[in-house]
């Protein structure tokens, strides 16, 4: 894995174990923590499922861009 891999795992893991701790720590009631871990997964999922996309992208434009300066 490349270091700007590592590094943006290594970001993911830190806000969700942020983000969890937070939750659990917040004065509020089980029913309320358990809706609200719900809420923040799902947009996590989201986030996460952009980056990715984000990322094969770039992956693709450089390969398409890698493979016509060799056929030159």
């Amino acid at each position: 894995m490349k270091d700007g891999g590592k590094v943006l795992l290594l970001l993911l893991t830190g806000a969700v174990a942020g983000a969890v701790a937070a939750l659990l720590l917040a004065p509020q009631s089980g029913e309320e923590t358990r809706k609200q871990l719900k809420k923040t997964a799902g947009k996590l999922k989201d986030d996460i499922g952009s980056t990715v996309k984000n990322g094969i992208d770039k992956i693709n434009t450089l390969r398409k861009e890698t493979t016509a300066r060799e056929e030159v």
